[in-house]
Protein backbone atom coordinates (compact mmCIF):
# COMPACT_ATOMS: atom_id res chain seq x y z
CA UNK A 1 0.00 0.00 0.00
CA UNK A 2 1.46 3.30 -1.28
CA UNK A 3 0.09 5.11 1.85
CA UNK A 4 1.88 3.34 4.36
CA UNK A 5 5.15 3.92 2.49
CA UNK A 6 4.36 7.51 2.41
CA UNK A 7 2.33 8.39 5.78
CA UNK A 8 5.99 7.99 7.71
CA UNK A 9 7.35 10.44 6.07
CA UNK A 10 4.68 13.44 7.25
CA UNK A 11 4.78 12.33 10.70
CA UNK A 12 8.21 12.50 11.59
CA UNK A 13 9.19 15.40 14.02
CA UNK A 14 11.69 17.92 14.20
CA UNK A 15 13.30 19.48 17.01
CA UNK A 16 15.94 22.70 16.94
CA UNK A 17 18.57 23.36 18.87
CA UNK A 18 19.93 27.02 18.69
CA UNK A 19 24.06 26.70 18.89
CA UNK A 20 26.62 27.77 19.47
CA UNK A 21 25.71 28.78 23.14
CA UNK A 22 28.03 30.86 25.99
CA UNK A 23 25.31 29.91 28.38
CA UNK A 24 22.07 29.19 27.22
CA UNK A 25 20.59 26.95 24.66
CA UNK A 26 16.94 26.99 23.44
CA UNK A 27 14.94 23.90 22.28
CA UNK A 28 12.05 23.70 20.07
CA UNK A 29 10.22 21.59 18.68
CA UNK A 30 6.18 19.93 17.33
CA UNK A 31 5.62 18.24 21.38
CA UNK A 32 6.31 18.30 24.86
CA UNK A 33 9.21 15.94 25.80
CA UNK A 34 12.22 15.58 27.89
CA UNK A 35 15.90 16.16 27.22
CA UNK A 36 19.37 14.47 28.78
CA UNK A 37 22.35 16.10 28.29
CA UNK A 38 25.58 14.17 27.94
CA UNK A 39 29.46 15.00 27.43
CA UNK A 40 31.38 13.11 24.59
CA UNK A 41 32.47 10.66 26.88
CA UNK A 42 28.85 9.55 27.52
CA UNK A 43 29.02 11.16 31.04
CA UNK A 44 25.69 12.40 32.35
CA UNK A 45 25.50 16.28 32.68
CA UNK A 46 21.72 17.34 32.67
CA UNK A 47 18.14 15.91 32.77
CA UNK A 48 14.56 18.32 32.08
CA UNK A 49 11.52 18.16 30.80
CA UNK A 50 10.16 20.21 27.41
CA UNK A 51 7.17 22.15 28.25
CA UNK A 52 4.91 24.18 25.48
CA UNK A 53 7.34 23.13 23.12
CA UNK A 54 10.02 25.06 24.04
CA UNK A 55 12.70 25.23 26.48
CA UNK A 56 15.44 27.45 28.10
CA UNK A 57 18.73 25.21 29.56
CA UNK A 58 20.96 26.67 31.45
CA UNK A 59 24.85 25.72 30.03
CA UNK A 60 26.68 28.37 31.46
CA UNK A 61 28.38 26.08 34.09
CA UNK A 62 29.88 24.07 31.45
CA UNK A 63 33.21 24.18 30.02
CA UNK A 64 33.77 24.96 26.50
CA UNK A 65 32.89 22.01 24.07
CA UNK A 66 30.54 20.43 22.76
CA UNK A 67 27.67 17.93 24.28
CA UNK A 68 24.98 15.61 23.03
CA UNK A 69 21.28 16.68 23.73
CA UNK A 70 19.00 13.40 23.51
CA UNK A 71 15.32 14.46 23.03
CA UNK A 72 12.56 11.79 23.86
CA UNK A 73 9.24 13.26 22.59
CA UNK A 74 6.11 10.93 21.52
CA UNK A 75 7.95 7.61 21.17
CA UNK A 76 10.26 9.58 18.62
CA UNK A 77 14.11 10.07 20.02
CA UNK A 78 16.45 12.29 18.29
CA UNK A 79 19.99 13.67 18.95
CA UNK A 80 21.52 16.97 18.19
CA UNK A 81 25.23 18.29 19.13
CA UNK A 82 25.35 21.05 21.58
CA UNK A 83 28.60 23.38 20.72
CA UNK A 84 29.21 25.28 24.29
CA UNK A 85 31.58 28.29 23.52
Amino acid sequence: NLGNLISPLFNTLSWTVMNPTQSYVTISGPDNGQFSIRSLQGQFINLGQIIEYQQLIDLSFLSPGVYIINIQSNNHVENHRIIKL
